[in-house]
């Protein structure tokens, strides 16, 4: 797969791949040529034999287009995007952007106006007005939203000769307040497990995929310290239950790794009849959908609100770093155990040297538990 980046200030773009295991890029000037180039280089054509792309330079008078609609410029820049952001991406971008245009149209502002002024303005109107539910926004919602009319903006004015648009006067950086989250502190274990023992109760009373999945992400979340995506997306053919061994194939971080099951989980997993192709967790489930479920258990749980509000699945995996610091275990091997990055130990130690200290480690997750999640949900 090869990859555009837009280097901007009339620049080019650059076109990335790589051949093996080195890392190759071309410059080119329009991304017509990109375009081409990328095909080429994806249908397995040497980059060195692509014919350039004739460029028709734009003359002065009848060839310079008239300034585009907010349609017609929108779709041009989502096609950009879409060549190297993931699709989620895009569409996050266009529901964003379809909010700045129909407020811009409503001022008689278009796509090449769009100065400093007018996102000020269009910031302090985000902050005013009340979101979808009738609830205020929050301060990183407007500000993300912001962020986003930006971009467009400075990508619109870089653009507009590669489509013979007018050129727009250029766009400063606008000055938006940084959005400071405050620290809290993390949960204990026995509320983790009390959160838990709520979600097992739910899967009980009203058995459905989502509850069982909700469930079953948490039981694994508060043993490994695991991500919530990582969970998610595990089969049984990745966990050894003899060896007691989960083989993670790849992370957020784009790297692998092998995680030591606590004995604890290791009974528990041998319930939830495994079967080699299937998922872990026993279905998909909606990250919204899970969300609210944690969310409700974790306030019928009575744990307080500010340790969970934020990231209700991220509050379990904080847990398990604070206990795992809490018992002593080196921050080198929480990075490996949770997989933050590539650190010193696994760069150039033998993961398989480290074993024994990691399976000890996981051993520490398990000290003076009440376990309160085994008793009340056998039946999950």
């Amino acid at each position: 797969m090869a990859s555009i980046d837009k280097l901007g200030e009339g620049r080019g773009y650059k076109v990335r791949w790589r051949e093996g295991t080195k890392a190759r890029s071309k410059t080119v000037a329009t991304f017509a040529e990109a375009r081409t180039l990328r095909a080429a280089i994806e249908g397995g054509a040497s980059p060195e034999r692509v014919e350039p792309v004739e460029r028709v330079e734009p003359s002065p008078g009848p060839l310079v287009e008239a300034a585009p609609s907010w349609d017609h410029a929108l779709l041009k820049y989502l096609e950009e995007c879409s060549v190297s952001c993931r699709p989620g991406t895009v569409r996050g971008r266009a529901y964003e952007l379809a909010k700045f245009a129909g407020w811009a149209e409503e001022r008689g502002v278009g796509p090449l106006d769009v100065r400093a002024p007018v996102l000020v303005a269009f910031f302090e109107h985000l902050k005013a007005s009340p979101g979808r539910g009738g609830a205020p926004r929050q301060l990183i919602t407007v500000t993300t939203t912001a962020r986003i009319a930006e971009a467009f903006a400075k990508w619109i004015a870089g653009a507009a000769d590669d489509y013979g648009w007018p050129a727009p006067r250029g766009l400063r950086k606008v000055r938006l307040p940084r959005v400071q989250r405050a620290m809290t502190r993390a949960p204990t274990l026995g509320q983790v497990e009390a959160m838990i023992a709520e979600l097992a109760a739910r899967a009980l009373a009203a058995p459905s995929v989502g509850a069982v999945s909700a469930y079953r992400i948490a039981v694994v979340q508060r043993w490994t310290g695991a991500r919530v995506g990582e969970v998610a997306a595990a089969r049984w053919r990745d966990l050894d239950l003899v060896r007691r061994e989960w083989v993670i194939p790849r992370s957020k971080t784009q790297q692998g790794r092998a995680v030591p099951l606590h004995p604890e989980l290791v009974e528990r997993l041998k319930t939830w009849c495994p079967e080699p192709g299937a998922l872990l967790v026993g279905g998909h489930v909606e990250a919204t959908g899970r969300g609210r479920r944690l969310a409700q258990a974790w306030a019928e749980a009575g744990v307080e609100r500010e340790l969970w509000e934020l990231r209700t699945s991220h509050a379990i995996r904080r847990a398990v770093r604070t206990a795992l610091a809490a018992a002593g275990v080196p921050d080198e091997l929480r990075d490996v155990l949770l997989g933050h990055g590539r650190g010193v130990i696994d760069r150039y130690e033998d993961l398989r040297a480290l074993w024994p200290r990691l399976e000890a480690a996981v051993e520490a997750l398990g000290a003076d538990s009440p376990l309160v999640s085994w008793r009340v949900s056998s039946a999950v």
